[in-house]
């Protein structure tokens, strides 16, 4: 009776805790810049965003696909790493599939990255390839990383935050990956790049397109400047960006936290906003820890 007894305290001890998010996470231990004012530095701009400083953002997930280059995504967890649906519609099979952890300069190496193989992929079940909705997928690692300086989760939002005051509509954060670096999209550099992103009401980000593209499962980030204005930064975000972490400084602890992933976005318009779209970490919290905590490994 005894046994019987421990075997349910522990049990509903683990219904009570749910999914373990590392409690330290969202700490840049190496130091980046360029996020006072990414608009504009001393030693110039690097087109589609800044080169980053390395190891500065140690959660950024560098996958490759049948061995090369294919999205970037985050780690949330010593064994999962968030990233978009799109890039996984139609190869999801884990063994087509590394993860790059402390990734850099994909031309050479550094010594602090990990490359690890892939024991489980899930694709949002919803998943809509015509309209890039529910857009995001877990990645469970075969092994866990190693956590050090290069190496570290990015915080993950918890049920009490949201998109009007945790969050809000104003709010910079941080968008950073690998992807195309000029205004036509066929031009790609090899290091981590990463830039400002403003948050913007989904009200406003369906008006810069169309309302009915832009739904509940989205969150949008961007620069409120025109193809005219500025040719090379009125799109955030490039082809190769997908799936790639859109980061925010928590308010109450300043650390930063996932708020999205690179999802879809537009070519620059002489004469309108095109903002970067993300999906929501917040509107579709329930699904991921759901998705976490069913595959929790039970010891």
């Amino acid at each position: 009776m005894e046994v019987l007894k421990s075997g349910f305290l522990f049990l509903f001890i683990n219904l009570i805790a749910g999914f373990p998010f590392p409690e330290e996470c969202g700490i840049t231990y190496i130091e980046p810049s360029n996020i006072e004012n990414a608009t504009r530095h001393e030693d110039g701009k690097i087109v589609g965003g800044f080169e980053a400083v390395p190891g500065s953002w140690p959660w950024q997930a560098y996958l490759k696909y049948r061995g090369d280059f294919s999205c970037g995504g985050t780690l949330i967890h010593p064994e999962w790493v968030l990233s978009a649906g799109h890039c996984f519609h139609g190869a999801a099979q884990p063994f087509e599939w590394t993860i790059v952890l402390g990734e850099f300069d994909d031309t050479e190496v550094d010594g602090w990255e990990q490359t690890l193989e892939v024991s489980d992929i899930f694709v949002h079940p919803d998943y809509n390839n015509h309209d890039i909705d529910y857009d995001f997928t877990l990645i469970k690692l075969a092994k866990p990383v190693e956590l050090n300086d290069h190496v570290a989760p990015a915080c993950f939002p918890s049920e009490k935050d949201d998109l009007a005051s945790t969050f809000p509509p104003g709010q910079v954060c941080i968008i950073s990956g690998w992807g195309s670096i000029n205004p036509e999209g066929n031009i790609w550099g090899p290091t981590l790049k990463q830039e400002y992103a403003q948050l913007w009401t989904n009200q406003e980000c369906g008006e810069a397109y169309q309302p009915e593209w832009v739904t509940d499962r989205m969150v949008c980030a961007g620069f409120h400047l025109t193809g005219t204005e500025d040719p090379e930064r009125c799109a955030s975000l490039g082809f190769g960006d997908s799936g790639g972490p859109l980061v925010c400084r928590h308010p109450d602890t300043g650390r930063w936290t996932h708020v999205g992933a690179t999802s879809w976005a537009d070519f620059c318009y002489p004469d309108s906003y095109t903002p970067g779209v993300f999906a929501s970490t917040i509107n579709m919290r329930d699904w991921i820890v759901e998705t976490l905590e069913t595959n929790m490994k039970s010891f």
